[in-house]
């Protein structure tokens, strides 16, 4: 395979192998967990978005947003309290903001 559409062609017939399988003869019925997980499901505090914030590497493209890590760490405090109430909201409301 030396050309571009030799690999696609190739990637192309790995993939139908891969994914068009025929249905299983009997179906899938895992049993059901009789264990309890303890996921805390409360939001974040203060203190975990200042770690969150801190462990942010810095030197990468900035996402969407437009926000670099070096931005939210110039006020860790502020930005850490900022963003909890912003969490805080977002989980009452059920709503994520578009701006």
């Amino acid at each position: 395979m030396t050309t571009e559409r030799e690999q696609a062609a190739r990637w192309v017939q790995h993939f139908e192998e891969v994914l068009n399988r025929p249905d299983p003869e009997e179906p899938a019925d895992p049993p059901s967990s009789e264990s309890y997980l303890d996921i805390d499901t409360c939001p974040p505090g203060i203190a975990e978005v200042r770690s969150a914030i801190e462990n942010m590497k810095n030197g990468k493209a900035p996402e969407i947003d437009s926000l670099q890590a070096k931005l939210l760490e110039a006020d860790i405090s502020t930005t850490s309290r900022l963003l909890t109430d912003l969490f805080s909201k977002i989980r009452k409301r059920e709503v994520i903001p578009k701006d």
